[in-house]
């Protein structure tokens, strides 16, 4: 994908994206009641129908309002979170100018046009959903910024000339995305954590109180605690009683970035509380549990990790997008009951019964195969190393966009553990004709029962869950499955000694070889000395 072009004849764009990137406007400029529009030094926004901005010199300049920002700091910031060119950012503005006219936004109608016309997004929910997701301040038009950023965050849709995935798409304004590498980059220093901490242990709660201590105290922000561990009986054995509580079905609003102290269990437990209603604050992952594959970062480099956070608009940080599964569980007459998020996998198995369940599988609506078995593993990468190895099925890195299957038990020789693409729907259904009805389980939580000719329909959730890493991309996976999964630890074969250097072969000669040779060898021989004289 890299150095690939978009065109678009009709609306004359023509994008070479160097890096695919994935970033959002912030809210700031709504905030502020700003519009931004290029204009010519000294002109109004009713003299913008001239020329393309040109960042040279001190000629071009955006209005907004009565406040005014140069193009060479707009161009500045736009190519920081998108990697777009001066020159790109140029092509772009004359694209959204041939579209918007006078005006300094797009409508929804124009922009629907617009993607249906040259990107072939041809159904109106696609359109709905791209809508939604340039149109970050929600204000029900699409202005410049948004309208980079956008294209930023659709390239890689658009390289793969389908509609169908928006995966990664949405991920909050502070993540940039630049191909398969995304990084934390605040807009402003963020104000607000959530601390979510293991249960029950009290060695976590002692260095979770004194970590929280130093987050109001020495860095000012404002925590937010878990409150799924607060007694229902008596408020005051709450743990740390004094602090606030967050939301837990409007936490994506209520905070700027989490830190859990735990191992998996409570990065599973942290990224339980969100759906795709809004995007996901980042993680930082402290471990202090049993395994902790998702929680890279050591409890003594806490605070000078928290200080790479919070310093990440001048340092961006590395993060990992992890892609999530949502869950619609459907009746057998095809009423939807539940909806559900999983980080790592969703299972579905025969429960109690001592039979084997009769799984029906359908990808994209194809039925593929009636598996047959103790049941059937839907994973995503990041599960990929959880329930889904022990089953047998394979280790992918959770940069890759893609979701497995994987049997357990099954009674065949041939059936063997599969990926396809996370822009896949996947159904797995009990037949009417299985002996028995089954269970529907996700990331080690409650199970819901599932009689026969119900089904639960598996498609990757709009929302991925940022992880901050150590080392940018597969560095910090790569690493955990050798320490802590010990894979291919062997004792190294032993080197061969060094052998002597082997005499040169004897070489065949000729007779006329062999004469030649004998002459030079009798030329090179001491001269006989004269016969000794006896007298």
């Amino acid at each position: 994908m890299y150095g690939e072009s978009l065109c678009s004849s009709s609306a004359t764009i023509c994008l070479r994206v160097t890096r695919i990137t994935n970033s959002f406007m912030s809210r700031q400029n709504a905030d502020d009641g700003m519009r931004l529009v290029p204009a010519a030094h000294g002109a109004t926004c009713e003299h913008l129908r001239g020329g393309a901005p040109h960042g040279g010199g001190g000629g071009a300049g955006w209005v907004g309002g009565s406040k005014r920002v140069d193009w060479a700091q707009i161009t500045k910031a736009l190519k920081l979170r998108t990697n777009f060119t001066p020159e790109e950012l140029e092509d772009l503005w004359q694209s959204f100018r041939e579209i918007a006219g006078s005006k300094e936004y797009l409508s929804r109608d124009e922009f629907r046009r617009t993607i249906k016309r040259n990107f072939g997004i041809m159904k109106e929910e696609w359109a709905t959903k791209y809508f939604r997701a340039f149109d970050r301040n929600d204000s029900g038009t699409i202005d410049f910024p948004e309208y980079v950023m956008g294209f930023a965050a659709m390239a890689r849709v658009l390289t793969d000339k389908k509609a169908q995935s928006l995966i990664g798409l949405s991920t909050g304004a502070n993540i940039v995305r630049s191909g398969r590498d995304a990084r934390l980059f605040w807009d402003h220093p963020p104000r607000r954590v959530a601390v979510i901490k293991k249960w029950r242990d009290k060695e976590v709660a002692r260095r979770t109180a004194d970590l929280v201590d130093w987050l109001q105290r020495d860095k000012g922000l404002k925590v937010l605690l878990d409150p799924s561990e607060d007694p229902l009986t008596d408020p005051a054995q709450r743990f740390l009683p004094h602090v606030a509580r967050f939301d837990p079905r409007h936490l994506a609003e209520q905070v700027d970035f989490m830190v859990t102290l735990g191992g998996d269990g409570t990065a599973l437990k942290a990224a339980s509380y969100f759906d795709d209603a809004h995007p996901i604050p980042p993680a930082l992952a402290l471990g202090l549990g049993s395994l902790g594959f998702l929680a890279p970062f050591s409890m003594r480099d806490a605070r000078a990790m928290i200080e790479r956070v919070l310093h990440a608009d001048e340092e961006p940080m590395a993060c990992t997008l992890r892609t999530r599964l949502r869950g619609d569980v459907y009746s057998r007459t095809g009423t939807l009951q539940h909806t559900f998020y999983s980080l790592n996998e969703f299972i579905v198995n025969r429960g109690l019964s001592g039979v084997l369940s009769t799984l029906e599988v359908y990808v994209d609506g194809q039925l593929v195969t009636t598996a047959q078995g103790d049941g059937l593993i839907v994973a995503t990468p990041s599960g990929s190393t959880a329930y889904n190895i022990s089953a047998g099925g394979c280790m992918v890195s959770p940069l890759v966009p893609a979701t497995l299957i994987t049997p357990i038990a099954p009674h065949s020789l041939s059936f063997r553990p599969i990926l396809t693409s996370a822009s896949s729907e996947i159904t797995v259904r009990i037949p009417e004709t299985a002996r028995a009805d089954g269970w529907m389980s996700y990331d080690a939580t409650a199970s819901v029962a599932m009689e026969k000719g119900s089904y639960v329909r598996l498609s990757t959730a709009q929302m991925p869950f940022p992880t901050l890493n150590l080392t940018p991309l597969d560095g910090d996976w790569f690493q955990s499955i050798r320490e802590k999964l010990h894979w291919n630890v062997r004792t190294m074969q032993k080197p061969l000694d060094a052998l002597p250097t082997p005499p040169l072969p004897p070489v065949a000669l000729t007779a006329t070889d062999g004469a030649a040779a004998a002459g030079a060898a009798a030329a090179t021989l001491p001269l006989p000395l004269p016969p000794a004289d006896k007298t």
